[in-house]
């Protein structure tokens, strides 16, 4: 039997269309995890106190759409700007108690898509301000997940090969800043990465490397 509060995780970052769900359905597929409970966690859209100050930027125009992608703005917007990331860190941590802390707490194994690390990269794009990602308060969003339970890895997709796997991506615009976002987010809390610009095959093989022990 496992012990309580012996859970794990396996959280896979990354761009959208990067492949994150393609590659945890595989792993959960694949994996051995001698009769214990696993889960698929998709990390989004915590959205619950946060959804008042997403109405205040609607009417103040600091979210608008940009050739049909709602874009949030919140340069230069000073108090959305400062009251968003502080109500959706309060979101996420509702939201990760019951989706992630009681599940671990019950000696589960999840595998989660996205994470609040992922979060972190959305705020600083909304914020239109890199700095974020090393800000105390991100800092916070990452200690959301519970340290020596799992592992965080980022899958490395280029924006490119992302437009040419999403056609409906094709015109997003905000690509290149998130991959940048994410590539500072990476060296800033030392995360493992995983290219996923191959095949499948060899995307899990390099993933099986990182988390064997985890699924176990």
């Amino acid at each position: 039997m496992v012990p309580r509060n012996n859970g794990k995780y396996i959280a896979i970052i990354g761009l959208d269309g990067s492949g994150k769900t393609e590659i945890i359905t595989t792993l959960m597929k694949g994996s051995s995890n001698n009769n214990r409970k696993t889960a698929y966690v998709w990390f989004r859209f915590a959205h619950l106190t946060s959804l008042i100050i997403l109405l205040l930027a609607r009417v103040t125009n600091a979210t608008r759409k940009v050739n049909g992608q709602l874009i949030h703005a919140f340069r230069g917007h000073k108090s959305i700007a400062f009251l968003y990331p502080r109500f959706l860190y309060v979101d996420m941590r509702i939201t990760n108690f019951w989706k992630i802390r009681v599940p671990l707490s019950r000696g589960w194994i999840l595998y989660l898509d996205r994470c609040p690390y992922d979060a972190v990269v959305d705020t600083a794009f909304d914020l239109g301000n890199r700095d974020f990602v090393d800000s105390i308060l991100a800092e916070r969003y990452c200690d959301l997940l519970p340290t020596g339970n799992g592992i965080v890895i980022f899958l490395d997709v280029k924006p490119d090969t992302v437009r040419v796997r999403r056609p409906e991506l094709m015109h997003d615009s905000t690509l290149e800043e998130r991959y940048r976002l994410y590539k500072l987010l990476v060296k800033r809390w030392s995360i493992p990465i995983v290219s996923n610009e191959g095949s499948i095959t060899e995307t899990i093989c390099e993933l099986k490397k990182l988390i064997r022990g985890i699924e176990e």
